[in-house]
């Protein structure tokens, strides 16, 4: 996850490295860059892979940009809530783009630096995908992705409303997983 810091407000902003299940994998890369070239309006063409890679760079400048509307339109209806809900949590706004307007620009303002995120392949069953990224020195993650009319679009960005609670899940998965909780 990828946590920035700005007014002293540490808030949750995953761009690539979602929280999506599967994380924390061996870390092999087949050394795949980011080569989609990206433009502001999504046009659904090429293969199912490539869509999904044009998506993931095109979320990124929408953010990049401070563009909210376009970065919400390509995440999932239950997501934008996550989003809203992160938005009132926190004090960033009411509606999805404007909480992304609103992160985005303090993000910048607090010299956060974004990591280029890498697509590294995609597992795509039907209307789902799972897909491998990389966000700089980190180990590859997967996200998930669903079709919707025709789209892709990304289940989890990270704005989650209760990113205690994420927290406290995550744990517990990792016990039920075999692991330990951080700090047992």
């Amino acid at each position: 996850m990828r946590v920035y810091r700005s007014g002293g407000l540490v808030a949750v902003l995953v761009l690539a490295a979602f929280a999506a299940g599967g994380c924390g994998d061996s870390g092999d890369d087949d050394g795949a860059s980011a080569s989609a070239e990206t433009s502001p309006q999504f046009v659904a063409t090429g293969s199912d892979e490539e869509q999904i890679e044009q998506i993931l760079h095109e979320i990124q400048e929408d953010f990049d940009r401070g563009d909210g509307a376009a970065y919400c339109d390509k995440v999932t209806e239950e997501e934008q809530q996550d989003i809203i809900g992160f938005g009132r949590n926190f004090n960033k706004g009411s509606t999805c783009s404007g909480v992304i307007d609103t992160v985005a620009q303090e993000s910048k303002l607090g010299g956060a630096e974004q990591k280029p995120t890498r697509f590294i392949a995609a597992r795509v069953n039907g209307d789902r995908a799972r897909v491998r990224v990389r966000n700089g020195p980190r180990a590859p993650e997967w996200m998930v992705f669903v079709r919707e009319d025709g789209q892709w679009k990304i289940v989890e960005s990270g704005f989650d409303p209760d990113p205690i609670g994420q927290i406290q899940r995550e744990q517990a998965q990792k016990e039920k997983d075999g692991g330990t909780a951080v700090g047992k």
